[in-house]
């Protein structure tokens, strides 16, 4: 890079970074393999900033402007070169005087806007055509006189503006404007149809936007997945933990006391137990009356168990091999622990309500 052109490219490029500008553009002049200096228009944009707004990533092209830009720096030494350059350039060129008189118009600007000198003889007629909106029309003019002055002030081609122009056939383009002042009051504008670029990014960022939209729902879908999986897994867990449960408090101990005694009506009541107790086990009663009051013994899960089924505190005591004031006193202690202590609750509809 020539370094003449490095301070004004690095400060275009950083104003889009730091999103100033909603695309990078700048104009400078490179060495090439050859060794010739060669002018280039470079153009491009962020297409990805991390969650801080940090740039990643810049796509952008590179074109070789070098014959417009020598053409443009020689019409200002020589309007007769002008005309053999101009003829054949492919932006489009308008000369045209301080008074508005426009002179001449090449072939590519005729391409671009189907406009032919008759049609744009001065700027007001131009303006007329090319901006049918007023609010528009008037930006554009402001614009144009900005632009003009500056060109003159500083004897130099201006940055690019960009407008919507009507076309002679109807169609709407989005063109690229500079201004370059010319000797004895001449301004010379070029216009570059940049209308397929523009939308070549728009389509770009639909794309990009619908791409992640579908990264969006993907991710839901995934999450939601996630989530059955972890449902599914509880499910089963807690199944096999019901299961044990039931097995462990509410059948094996009878089935010890059962091996232990030889009791016929002891036995006939402990079957009876057994066959209550094992159709619990496809029900949530133990395992809730655990998982609510985390705080109940062992025993008094058993004894609990015994009043749902509607024992009395003597068979209750024959059964767990206790006395009737030890079955009073983990009764006592069910109903304190279920806060139902002076209330009149009747302690056995209470716990087959937690069915």
């Amino acid at each position: 890079m020539h370094p003449d052109d490095l301070v004004h490219v690095q400060q275009a490029l950083r104003d889009h970074i730091e999103g100033k500008t909603s695309c990078y553009e700048a104009e400078y002049r490179v060495k090439t393999k050859s060794g010739q200096w060669k002018w280039i228009l470079g153009h491009g944009r962020v297409t990805r900033r991390d969650q801080n707004g940090i740039a990643l990533q810049i796509i952008g092209t590179h074109v070789d402007i070098d014959r417009r830009k020598n053409a443009e720096l020689e019409l200002r030494k020589s309007e007769k070169m002008f005309r053999s350059l101009v003829e054949h350039d492919p932006f489009g060129l308008a000369v045209m005087n301080k008074d508005g008189a426009v002179h001449y118009i090449n072939p590519k600007f005729t391409e671009i806007f189907c406009y032919d000198l008759e049609d744009i003889r001065d700027l007001t007629s131009w303006f007329e055509h090319a901006y049918p909106d007023h609010a528009h029309r008037q930006k554009a003019i402001d614009s144009w006189k900005e632009n003009a002055a500056r060109a003159e002030e500083n004897n130099e081609e201006t940055a690019s503006v960009i407008f919507y122009v009507r076309c002679k056939n109807g169609e709407e383009k989005i063109i690229s404007f500079r201004t370059v002042y010319l000797a004895e009051g001449n301004y010379l504008v070029t216009y570059e149809d940049i209308t397929e670029r523009i939308r070549a990014n728009e389509i770009l960022k639909k794309r990009e936007k619908e791409l992640e939209i579908k990264s969006e729902n993907l991710e839901e879908v995934n999450t939601a997945l996630r989530v059955l999986l972890k449902r599914r897994n509880e499910d089963k867990s807690e199944m096999e933990e019901k299961v044990m449960f039931n097995i462990r408090d509410l059948v094996v101990p009878y089935l010890d006391k059962l091996e232990r005694t030889r009791s016929a009506d002891l036995q006939k009541s402990y079957i009876g137990i057994l066959r209550s107790n094992l159709d619990d086990v496809i029900s949530p009663f133990a395992r809730r009356l655990s998982a609510r009051f985390m705080n109940f013994t062992p025993r008094e899960i058993q004894v609990a168990n015994l009043i749902k089924e509607d024992k009395g505190n003597k068979e209750i005591a024959e059964l767990l091999y206790v006395s009737e004031s030890s079955v009073e006193f983990h009764r006592h202690n069910i109903r304190k622990k279920l806060g139902l202590l002076n209330k009149k609750v009747n302690l056995q509809t209470y716990l087959q309500s937690l069915e």
